[in-house]
Formats: structure tokens, C-alpha cells, sequence
């Protein structure tokens, strides 16, 4: 058997295994064992609660969902603390209300916590 005929059954049988893949696992995202996306997948599934001042400023921008900032936000890795105890992450988002959050674990739930003011909420 020539080089050619090996490198031709090879590729055919790349060619099927790549289509079959695609086909059998294309809808599925790659991403999701990632350590951003497992953080908020272990965050939703075990709920989020909030502390006061979170509670106050949700209640007052009425649509907002701390799930829905969850996902639209990025982990600053730089000023989390996921060594530490309790662990501690900080979000940023790019356009809402707030321009970061803070997650914390506790017990065995999340706590939400915002530091900043919102114009238009008069939250301690």
C-alpha cells in the first residue's frame, strides 16, 4: 500500500468521523465545562439570595433578575477570591444598572452583594 492510498483512507475516514461528530454532538456547546460556565450553572442550581442592600436595589430597578445579570456578566478573576472562605467572585457587567456584584458563598447557598449606588434608589 502507497503513501497516497494511506493518506486517502486516513482523510476519508477523518472526513467521516469529523461529519458524524458534528452530527450526533453539534447542538451541544463546547463550553460548558469551562470554569465560568460551571460557576454559574452551580450558582443557579443552587439558588442566590441576597443581602439587604441587593434586596433593596432589586426591588426598586423592578425587572431586575439577579439570574439574567448572572449570565450577562464576566468573572473578574483578578479580584475574586475562589481559594478563599468563603469563596468570592466578582462580576462585571458591561451595561445595566450596576457595573459589578459580588457572589459569596454561604453555607449552602450564594449570597448576592452590590456596593455601589444606583442613581434613582435610596438603599442603605
Amino acid at each position: 500500500m502507497t503513501i497516497k492510498r494511506r493518506l486517502l483512507i486516513f482523510g476519508t475516514g477523518l472526513l467521516i468521523g469529523t461529519v458524524l461528530s458534528y452530527l450526533l454532538l453539534g447542538w451541544r456547546g463546547c463550553s460548558d465545562w469551562l470554569p465560568e460556565r460551571r460557576l454559574r450553572a452551580d450558582i443557579e442550581m443552587e439558588g442566590l439570595d441576597e443581602d439587604a442592600r441587593a434586596t433593596c436595589l432589586l426591588a426598586c430597578l423592578d425587572d431586575a433578575d439577579p439570574i439574567a445579570w448572572l449570565y450577562a456578566a464576566e468573572v473578574d478573576w483578578q479580584a475574586s477570591g475562589p481559594r478563599e472562605t468563603p469563596k468570592r467572585y466578582v462580576f462585571r457587567l458591561t451595561e445595566g444598572p450596576v457595573s459589578s456584584f459580588t457572589v459569596t458563598r454561604n453555607q449552602a447557598r450564594w449570597m448576592l452583594s452590590v456596593d455601589e449606588a444606583v442613581p434613582g434608589c435610596d438603599c442603605p
